[in-house]
């Protein structure tokens, strides 16, 4: 087993002198207008005096310090006009690399900057060692890493780090974002008091009514909207197995959190990791050290998709139509609505019925359409996000069809 190099996100400097503190490998900076999640105060211009201080202050620590920007923004057309001469000062001040989820950016990254080192997460898809083959043929050679996605388990974890030639990673440890649009559905809602409206940045905690005490944050900002899992992603009581996939980096999000979590959190991973590297971890209370970590975090930890992952398996089902599939539950909040991409056009006068990733069969008539405007609407048509009434039992990954 190798000792993967950790890496973090960095919000401000005093969370930096932490990260060197604790001995973090690979920074990751982020500019409110440029990373989505991004919880520096949102300025008229890009901050270049704080990214150069800050990129200054990092190096003259250490050296060996890996410092990338975190560019995880969707690009529209327009914004390539500004992301062009950005990549060109930030290279120029000597950041050693770009992080980004668009495609069309990674792409751009290639061609325009092929010496700048790349790395790619994308949150959602590339799922499977195609994809990954994909891009690392397409972005070679300035595609250096590739993020794994959260709802890949260990065995496809394995396979894919070990087809690989690049320098992986994943997450270990911080939030699971369910659901992002760049719509911003609470600034334009009735959620916020008019008095309240202008403001950059809104956050909602959403109840699980079925199991009161559960919160999802709901997050909003000028990129748009994104919903939480209320646990905590951690997955230091299975570090061995995370040791055993071979990675390069492991990641650690301390966003929204103060430093002595942050703190605390790192030094019992390195405590831990260090331990199974040196063969002496049965010397190491877990549940002690698991206890501790907790405490920290009201609503908890998950391992995720981690050891297995079913929800997003449709081989059970055995549906082999999916070309007549009129669309699929990317989201849902229950006894609520349920958020669907229309595949195929349909009405609300079709009736339907829906497939879950469990292998139930539910039907779908007298409901109601809404676009992400929340206005009625009778028809969906192909490429549309629409809004439905939630029905018992449909989760994320659920499939329509007519009857």
């Amino acid at each position: 087993m190798k000792m993967p190099l950790f890496a973090t996100y960095i919000q401000d400097l005093k969370q930096l002198k932490c990260a060197l503190e604790l001995n973090y490998d690979k920074l990751l900076i982020e500019e409110p207008r440029l990373s989505l999640l991004c919880t520096r105060d949102w300025k008229d211009e890009i901050d270049y005096n704080y990214l150069e201080k800050i990129l200054s202050y990092g190096k003259n620590s250490n050296k060996s310090l890996q410092i990338i920007f975190n560019l995880d923004i969707i690009a529209h057309q327009e914004d390539l006009l500004v992301i062009k001469p950005f990549l060109n000062k930030i290279k120029n001040m000597g950041y050693d690399g770009i992080r980004v989820q668009d495609l069309g950016i990674a792409s751009l990254i290639k061609n325009e900057f092929p010496e700048f080192r790349l790395e790619i997460n994308t949150y959602t898809g590339n799922d499977n060692w195609k994809s990954l083959e994909f891009l690392e043929k397409s972005l070679s050679p300035t595609l250096k890493t590739f993020v794994f996605s959260k709802e890949v388990p260990i065995d496809d974890l394995i396979d894919m780090n070990h087809r690989s030639s690049l320098e992986n990673e994943i997450l270990i440890h911080g939030p699971i974002l369910l659901f992002y649009t760049k719509r911003r559905l609470i600034e334009q809602s009735d959620f916020i008091q008019e008095d309240h409206r202008g403001e950059k940045y809104y956050k909602l905690l959403l109840e699980e009514q079925k199991r009161p005490g559960e919160y999802f944050p709901f997050h909003d900002n000028p990129h748009g909207s994104f919903l939480i899992y209320p646990k905590e992603l951690c997955l230091f009581p299975h570090l061995k197995k995370v040791l055993e996939i071979g990675l390069n980096y492991v990641l650690f999000d301390f966003r929204n959190k103060p430093l002595d979590v942050m703190k605390i959190i790192t030094e019992h991973y390195h405590k831990y990791i260090d331990s199974i590297i040196s063969s002496s971890e049965k010397e190491f209370d877990v549940p002690k050290a698991l206890k501790e970590m907790e405490s920290y975090y009201s609503q908890g930890f998950t391992e995720g998709f981690f050891l297995e992952n079913k929800t997003d398996s449709h081989v059970n089902q055995n549906i082999t139509e999916r070309d007549h599939c009129l669309g699929e539950v990317i989201g849902t909040i229950k006894e609520s609505v349920m958020a669907v991409e229309v595949m195929n056009s349909f009405n609300i006068r079709d009736e339907l019925i829906i497939h879950t990733p469990e292998g139930k069969e539910i039907l779908m008539n007298n409901y109601n359409l809404k676009d992400f405007n929340q206005c009625d609407i009778e028809q969906a048509h192909e490429g549309d996000m629409v809004i439905m009434n939630w029905r018992k039992g449909v989760t994320a990954k659920s499939l329509i069809f007519r009857k």
